[in-house]
């Protein structure tokens, strides 16, 4: 910093303006926005006072990938550094409408890509443009912008869209409502879509809910987004830093690294209350471990389609829900789910628990984990190749422990990733190269390997690149442009 003559002025402090929004360090090293737009920061020294402007924007995320994507026909999201959108896979289920590549074509007249098309903006003249991150859901699809408003697109099952008229879809992307329905949803710093359960943060740390199982304390279906509202209903839900959506069900990380869980159990389990429950929790409930204490030290969550991932603080793994396809990890199937949170135990070979985790992603029916030192371990359903290329996965249905994913040659471990996601019935991993590699389920091209259309889209246990366009070269997404790669959230 300089005063009007140029000489620089050694001595400078800096205060907030507003306490509540910015946070700053006294001597000007670090300052924390805690709301989207713009903040002003008060620097004074040498005599001369000065405001400095900051801008707050959503952290942006890379994957739009989720457990409950899938269950029709996989699209697969990626929110780029530039602002704009990439999708793949299925356009829509069937002969509906859906229209979830944002191409402003419905399922019948283009039904698949194997190749990232740009996802459209609202009156399909260019790319949708600022986009920070992007989530796929049951049959619709939503997008994020820099100033926290929300883009969605599809079928709109249960008014997931937020619009006036519940019954019909959008084709390309159109603005989410907010309560009143007077204006547009704001202030949002994280959107997540379920199956039929849309779920946003806000930057106050409230969460917003729509669509079904809202967690607002009836079992209603909600056409525009409503606050969350506290165990015992008397006040909005507040310092939460994280949120995720799954199959029917909804959770939510506070600050202090407990985790919040609403919707249909389904018997299941999936809430974690400690007994599985054949009906709806209209209400959030903290997460137990099975002594009945709270589940805590949680950095990051993720919802599966009927099963939840959570990190700890110490690299060790807890899970909870179904484990009919041994999605919990535990070295067993279980024929009715596992109601309160568990470690995820070591893979085979090894005592204890798996331990060493920087991230963690549930898909449909199986789980990814990405250790500190670049390595990918997978476990639950096989299915559809979605556990990635180890010695005997062709014939193996399922895996009860976390199995290194190996690497293209089938031979060596995969090494370098620096992110992980995992979809319905596929999983993902951007590599530190940028490259973005994907195996598993292959129908309508969800791998982006770039199939022509009218070829078998088979699935493959072999981690291979997305591919850019029609030249079939890599698809490139730097790791740089996104500052928090494994969504650790406190």
């Amino acid at each position: 910093m300089k005063d009007p003559q140029g000489v620089a002025i050694t001595s400078i402090s800096c205060l907030s303006a507003d306490v509540v929004t910015t946070s700053v360090k006294s001597d000007c090293t670090a300052a924390t926005l805690k709301r989207l737009g713009s903040q002003n920061i008060l620097v004074t020294g040498g005599g001369f006072t000065a405001s400095l402007t900051l801008q707050g924007v959503p952290q942006r995320q890379w994957s739009g990938q989720h457990g409950v994507n899938g269950t029709e026909g996989t699209i697969n999201l990626l929110a780029l550094a530039d602002g704009s959108a990439l999708a793949w896979g299925t356009n829509g289920a069937g002969s509906d409408s859906a229209g979830l590549l944002g191409q402003n074509k419905n399922a019948v007249l283009f039904p698949n890509s194997s190749i990232p098309l740009v996802v459209l903006n609202t009156d399909g003249t260019s790319a949708l443009s600022q986009i920070y991150q992007v989530s796929s859901g049951y049959v619709d699809a939503f997008a994020l912008s820099e100033e926290g408003n929300v883009w969605g697109w599809g079928r709109n099952v249960n008014c997931a869209l937020a619009q006036p008229n519940c019954s019909g879809g959008a084709l390309l992307p159109v603005r989410l409502r907010n309560a009143a329905s007077n204006g547009l949803l704001g202030s949002v710093v994280q959107v997540e879509a379920g199956t039929e359960n849309q779920t946003a943060l806000l930057d106050s740390g409230a969460v917003m809910t729509w669509g079904q199982f809202s967690g607002q304390g009836d079992t209603n279906r909600k056409d525009f987004p409503g606050l969350v509202k506290t165990p015992d209903g008397a006040a909005a839900l507040s310092d939460i830093v994280a949120i995720s959506a799954g199959g029917s069900f909804s959770l939510a990380l506070a600050k202090d690294g407990r985790v919040y869980a609403w919707g249909d159990d389904f018997g299941q389990g999936r809430l974690g209350t400690g007994t599985a429950r054949s009906n709806l929790m209209p209400l959030p409930n903290l997460v137990k471990k099975q002594d009945g204490s709270d589940l805590n030290n949680i950095i990051s969550i993720s919802a599966g389609n009927n099963f939840s991932l959570a990190l700890s603080s110490d690299g060790s793994v807890w899970t909870w829900g179904n484990n009919t396809s041994g999605q919990l990890g535990q070295k067993a199937l279980s024929a009715s789910g596992i109601p309160f949170a568990v470690q995820v135990k070591a893979p085979a070979g090894q005592s204890g628990s798996l331990s060493n985790i920087a991230m963690v992603a549930a898909g449909g029916n199986h789980a990814l984990a990405l250790d500190n030192a670049g390595q990918v371990y997978a476990w639950g359903l096989n299915g559809s190749k979605q556990l990635g290329s180890f010695p005997g996965n062709l014939t193996t249905s399922v895996a009860t422990l976390p199995t290194q994913v190996f690497g293209a040659d089938g031979v060596t471990l995969l090494t370098g990733a620096v992110s992980i996601a995992a979809n319905y019935t596929n999983s993902s991993v951007l590599m530190a190269d940028g490259k973005l590699l994907m195996w598993g389920s292959n129908f309508r091209g969800a791998l982006g390997r770039g199939e022509p259309v009218g070829t078998a889209f088979a699935n493959s246990s072999v981690p291979a690149p997305v591919v850019a366009g029609s030249s079939l070269t890599p698809l490139l997404v730097s790791p740089a442009g996104y500052p928090n790669l494994k969504r650790i959230s406190r």
